[in-house]
């Protein structure tokens, strides 16, 4: 590569960088504010871009002029992320920290549901803001979309440097990320700091769309750029407005040059790679101090009732006439029924090792389908190439998952609350990255044909019926061993690192070796799942094994109720029946899940199974009585705003542009 190259490519990441750098800002100041991280961030950046094309374009749209369109684009996103806040968030203020990530979470798939159904999934051309032409830099070019983009992103620095640091509303938005609560006692009504950091955050996405929809293209999956923006942001360091910037620039670059000395296909592995570094390395970013807070991510732990005894206990007549339906079904004669069930078992293994993750030690991770993927490919490759028995492939696929999942786990869960989510997802898309491109070994996009059907020795396990009757037996066997593991001492143990880490280290709990022991065993779960999904298709490709597999486990493990581990098959059941209900309104899929996802963890946070179990037994509704990331106490004005010209803003939370 020469300097002509170099340079170009120094272009084309900082231009890409300066996105990441507007969403990343986003992020940090609805954190700032709210302590929340948006998920949905991305789907503004989305929104931005496919409602500047609806009032642009000529023949699909308005055609309004874009001095009148932009503007419009960014007023119609910011009224979503007002809505947002307001609706969604702002109701489940007394939700835990991973809560109220899977609200967001919620939203992102609601706002692109929503999108597909309107806009398709074609992308959309939007036209440039000065013309299409380029301009001579050296050796290289820059487009005139790219010089937009630079000055805008400086501009929105210089303003957003302006507004926190010279204004009366922006030093009360500061004051609120340094103390709520300090702040509603000299009358700054903080759930209106709330709104207003939403609504900035939205704003800062639907200018970053109509900044790249030119560039890049409209379409409504453009949303994964939110990813980006939160790596970003944790890479310059959360709560840091210049490392924000920083982070996204940085990110930008070394897309760039990734792509220019390895490969464009790796470009993700190679960012969330260095991204994983830096939070093992120095969590708190760049640019962040370092923070003592330790956040529990546990959903519905300190509304659970009861323990996995009285979960025994439910395994009633009820259950068992469930189990026997389940054993029953082959004998109705319908092939669908039993491909579909033996599907839903074999996602009903995953769903139970999050529940376990998610339930009861009060984690998250937003990459269980790499282990799937993993336990997937390991038979594909290890019985295709080189001939290997079904079974001992399947064996090995455990193994190497357990063992992955311990090393990443002794490493990731060192981190806490927003960084291990993070750290989970990077760790999916990474792997998921290896499946895709390492087409020597994986057939990348191709993927593997002709797997063996499972089998020991001479005994084959041909047909349908065959494979249904194993897997859910062992699905069963996996919820016995659960039942077994919360309701012993390693159980209690869990429940108490989920509840309160520090009172459980101070018990004598050493709540990392638990976590990372129930997160290896999930891993097994998974790759277990995996290898039989590998042998009963016959086939496998990269798309079952990527981030929204990830988050369909985990809307599996919510629905049914992380309380109890009989929660996750049950959503397992529903979300493949709710898929296949929709079969021929495939594009309501994206928007049903995020819609069940942010109703259930807003109105029945602990899940179905629990929640039908408490109202048919006559219970009173559980308080909600947790901390809250965004619950301010309802106060009166005593003193004005003006009192905050002594705020300190070198705090890592509620620091503007200086």
């Amino acid at each position: 590569m020469n300097a002509d190259q170099a340079l170009q490519f120094l272009i084309g990441g900082l231009t890409v960088g300066a996105i990441y750098a507007l969403v990343a800002l986003g992020f940090t100041i609805i954190y700032n504010v709210t302590g929340i991280i948006n998920f949905a961030q991305g789907e503004f950046v989305m929104l931005g871009a496919l409602l500047l094309y609806s009032f642009s374009d000529q023949t699909g749209g308005l055609g309004l002029p874009l001095l009148v369109a932009v503007p419009l684009a960014i007023a119609a996103t910011t009224v979503a992320g007002l809505a947002l806040e307001r609706f969604a968030i702002r109701p489940s203020r007394a939700a835990s920290i991973v809560a109220l990530i899977i609200v967001t979470i919620g939203a992102s798939l609601l706002l692109r549901g929503a999108a597909q159904l309107r806009w398709g999934k074609d992308a959309l051309p939007v036209q440039p803001f000065s013309g299409s032409g380029v301009i001579p830099l050296g050796g290289a070019v820059i487009s005139r979309q790219s010089l937009w983009v630079l000055g805008a992103t400086l501009l929105v620095m210089v303003l957003l440097y302006l507004f926190f640091n010279r204004t009366l509303l922006g030093r009360a938005v500061l004051a609120c990320g340094l103390n709520r609560y300090g702040a509603t006692l000299i009358g700054i009504d903080a759930r209106q700091m709330s709104l207003l950091s939403f609504g900035l955050s939205a704003a800062l996405g639907g200018l970053g769309g109509a900044l790249i929809a030119p560039i890049s293209l409209a379409n409504p999956e453009m949303g994964v750029i939110g990813l980006k923006g939160f790596a970003a942001a944790v890479l310059g360091g959360l709560g840091s407005s210049p490392g924000a910037v920083l982070g996204g620039l940085a990110l930008g670059v070394l897309e760039a040059f990734g792509t220019g000395y390895i490969s464009s296909g790796y470009k993700d592995a190679i960012a969330f790679v260095v991204l994983l570094a830096v939070l093992l390395v120095r969590p708190e970013g760049l640019l962040g101090v370092r923070s003592n807070e330790v956040h529990t991510a546990g959903l519905d732990v300190l509304r659970r009732r009861g323990t996995a005894r009285g979960d025994r206990a439910r395994v009633n007549w009820i259950w068992l006439a469930v189990a026997a339906a389940i054993l029953a079904l082959p004998l109705l004669g319908n092939r669908f029924l039993v491909n579909l069930g033996v599907i839903v078992g074999l996602y009903a293994m995953v769903a139970v090792g999050v529940g376990l993750l998610m339930g009861y030690t009060g984690q998250i991770s937003l990459g269980q389908a790499a282990f799937m993927g993993i336990g997937a490919y390991s038979s594909a490759i290890l019985t295709t190439r080189l001939g290997w028995p079904p079974l001992a492939a399947l064996l090995f696929g455990v193994i190497l998952s357990v063992v992955v999942a311990y090393v990443v786990g002794r490493q990731v869960f060192k981190l806490t609350g927003h960084y291990l989510a993070l750290g989970t997802l990077a760790f999916g898309i990474v792997v998921w990255q290896v499946f895709d491109q390492w087409e020597p070994v994986t057939g990348a996009g191709a993927g593997i044909l002709n797997i063996p059907r499972l089998g020991v020795g001479g005994f084959i396990l041909r047909g349908d019926i065959p494979y249904y009757y194993l897997v859910w037996p062992l699905v069963l066997l996996l919820l016995l061993g659960a039942l077994n593991l919360v309701d012993s001492r390693i159980g209690r143990a869990l429940r108490a690192v989920a509840s309160s880490e520090p009172g459980a280290e101070s018990l004598g709990v050493h709540s990392a070796a638990f976590k990372v022991k129930v997160f290896t065993l999930s891993a097994a779960f998974a790759s277990i799942a995996g290898s039989l999904y590998a042998h009963f298709l016959g086939f496998i490709d990269p798309g079952p094994f990527g981030f929204a597999a990830s988050l369909s486990f985990v809307i599996m493990a919510v629905l049914g109720g992380t309380a109890t581990v009989w929660g996750p098959p049950f959503g397992a059941l529903v979300i493949v029946l709710l898929s296949q209900l929709l079969q021929q309104f495939r594009d309501w899929n994206t928007l049903v899940n995020g819609l069940i996802l942010m109703l259930i963890v807003m109105f029945l946070p602990q899940g179905v199974i629990r929640g039908v179990g408490e109202l048919l037994a006559g219970r009173a509704k559980a308080p909600r009585d947790e901390p809250s990331a965004v619950e301010v106490p309802e106060t009166r004005p005593i003193v004005e705003a003006s009192a905050l010209p002594g705020v300190d803003a070198s705090s890592p939370r509620g620091r503007g542009l200086g």
